[in-house]
C-alpha cells in the first residue's frame, strides 16, 4: 500500500469515526438527562400557578386575598429542544376576616412543568386514584425521580409567609420598600385628598426620583369627552430621603368610610399588580413634611386644565 492509499485509508476512517460520535450525539439528544442551574424554570412556574390562581379562584374576590407558594425543587431535565421542570408545590389561600388571616383554598401536589425558549407549553399533573403510580412512572421516566414523587414527604409550610405578609397589612409601620414597590419602580402616588378641585399629583420612586403632575386633560363646558383624569404636564426631581417613613406613619384606609365633611388631608396609594391600598395621613405627618420641604413641593394646589383645541 502505498503512501496515497494511507492516506485516503486512514481519512475514511476519520470520516467513519466522525459520523459515528455525530450519530450518538444525535440520538443522544434524544434522551432526557439532568441539567443544573435553571431555578429560573421554576420562578416561571411558581409565577403561572399565581396568576392562574388571581384568574380563576372565586376565592380571590375575598377582603385582603393573597396566594401563597412554597415548593420543593425535585429536579430539571432537557429532552431534546424541550426542558422540564420537575417540582412539589403547596399553594395556599388567605384572607381577612376581623382582623386576622383565614385559609381560604389550597394543594399539594407534583407537577411537571414543560418549557421551549423559557416558555411553558404545557402543564402535567399525575391521575388521581389508583391510576396514580402508573401515572407518575409516565410523567418522570427516570426510576429515581419516579420514586422520589411516589415516596414524598411533605415537610414545607407557608405559616411564616402568611403571618409576615398580613402583619404588614395590619400594621403599615412594619412595611418595607419592597414590598410596596411595583413592577415599574414606583413606591406610591400621593394628592391632596381635601381638594375642591383636581389636586397636583405625586409619584415617588424607589430611585430617588419623583414626578409632580400639574396639569392635566380637560373639556370646556358643554363639550362631551372622556371622564378619565389624565395628567398631560409633569415636573420631575431627585430627592433623597427615607420616604418609607411616611407610609409607616400614616393609617390604612381600607375600613375607613368618608364623607364630604371628614375627608383625608392626603392620599395615598401604592400596590403591585391588582392589589391596590389606599393610605391616608395629615399634616402631623413629620415624614411626609420634611419630604415635601426637601423637594420643595406644595401638595395643597390645583392642577391646570388643558383644553384641547
Amino acid at each position: 500500500m502505498d503512501k496515497k492509499e494511507k492516506i485516503i485509508g486512514i481519512c475514511a476512517l476519520l470520516v467513519l469515526v466522525i459520523a459515528i460520535i455525530i450519530s450518538i450525539a444525535v440520538d443522544r439528544s434524544k434522551d432526557e438527562y439532568y441539567i443544573t442551574d435553571n431555578d429560573r424554570l421554576y420562578e416561571l412556574a411558581v409565577e403561572y400557578l399565581t396568576n392562574a390562581d388571581y384568574q380563576h379562584n372565586p376565592d380571590a374576590e375575598k377582603n385582603y386575598y393573597h396566594f401563597f407558594i412554597s415548593y420543593d425543587g425535585l429536579g430539571t431535565t432537557q429532552e431534546g429542544k424541550q426542558k422540564h421542570a420537575y417540582m412539589w408545590v403547596l399553594g395556599e389561600g388567605y384572607y381577612l376576616e376581623k382582623g386576622k388571616p383565614k385559609s381560604a383554598s389550597g394543594y399539594s401536589m407534583f407537577y411537571k412543568f414543560n418549557f421551549e425558549d423559557e416558555k411553558i407549553i404545557s402543564v402535567e399533573n399525575p391521575e388521581d386514584g389508583s391510576f396514580y403510580t402508573d401515572s407518575v412512572k409516565k410523567l418522570a421516566k427516570d426510576k429515581k425521580m419516579a420514586d422520589k414523587i411516589l415516596n414524598y414527604e411533605l415537610k414545607m409550610n407557608n405559616e411564616s409567609k402568611v403571618k409576615e405578609y398580613y402583619d404588614k397589612i395590619l400594621d403599615p409601620s412594619k412595611l418595607e420598600k419592597k414590598d410596596i414597590k411595583d413592577d415599574n419602580g414606583l413606591l406610591f402616588n400621593i394628592a391632596w385628598g381635601k381638594a375642591k378641585c383636581t389636586p397636583v399629583s405625586l409619584n415617588v420612586y424607589a430611585d430617588g426620583k419623583y414626578e409632580l403632575y400639574t396639569a392635566y386633560e380637560a373639556i370646556k363646558p358643554n363639550e362631551v369627552g372622556n371622564a378619565i383624569l389624565k395628567y398631560t404636564t409633569k415636573e420631575v426631581g431627585n430627592y433623597d430621603y427615607d420616604v418609607i417613613n411616611i407610609i409607616k406613619n400614616s393609617k390604612n384606609a381600607d375600613k375607613m368610610t368618608f364623607t364630604n365633611k371628614n375627608l383625608p388631608e392626603y392620599e395615598i396609594y401604592f400596590g403591585k399588580n391588582e392589589y391596590v391600598y389606599m393610605m391616608i395621613t395629615d399634616g402631623n405627618n413629620k415624614a411626609l413634611k420634611e419630604f415635601l420641604t426637601s423637594i420643595n413641593v406644595n401638595l395643597h394646589t390645583c392642577a391646570t386644565p388643558e383644553y384641547a383645541d
